[in-house]
């Protein structure tokens, strides 16, 4: 009899133990959810443009223009330091229709560049494309650096 007792209190104890673990496992993992949306949404709401209005497939592209300093880059995307908007970075993804120009030399034409040309801490204006809410590299241009006074 006291075993039966003995094993009914183990038992008990090992429901409760695996409800309560269950249960913190659960409320972590709900929180995890919870602050993973708030970044999301924080990142909807520093869009210039709505995610909903550039991810509508009525408007088959959209266009825009940043200008900064390359803070890194590869073959997949650029990443850059919005002028208009101190603080700012932004990702743009490059394609093989992307085109990259050099106007350092202004005001004599543009040359032809290509991607090996950039380089972390050039000066850039982007022509950006959004397509199906991501924005993709029309034409990458060099600039000359501003001026600091």
């Amino acid at each position: 009899m006291l075993f039966n007792k003995m094993f009914q209190l183990t038992l008990s104890a090992l429901i409760v133990g695996a409800s309560v673990g269950f249960a913190v496992t659960h409320i972590t993992v709900v929180d995890e959810i919870a602050a993973l949306n708030a970044e999301i949404a924080a990142e909807k709401d520093a869009l210039a443009v709505e995610s909903e209005v550039l991810e509508n497939k009525i408007f088959s592209e959209w266009r825009a223009t940043v200008t900064g300093n390359i803070l890194s880059l590869d073959e997949k995307n650029i990443t850059v330091d919005s002028e208009s908007n101190k603080g700012s970075q932004v990702i743009v993804y490059l394609s093989p229709d992307t085109h990259y120009r050099d106007a350092r030399n202004a005001p004599s034409p543009a040359q032809t560049r290509q991607l090996q040309d950039l380089k972390v801490g050039d000066r850039i204006a982007v022509l950006v494309m959004f397509i199906d809410g991501k924005p993709v590299a029309n034409a990458v241009t060099i600039e000359p650096k501003l001026s600091t006074l």
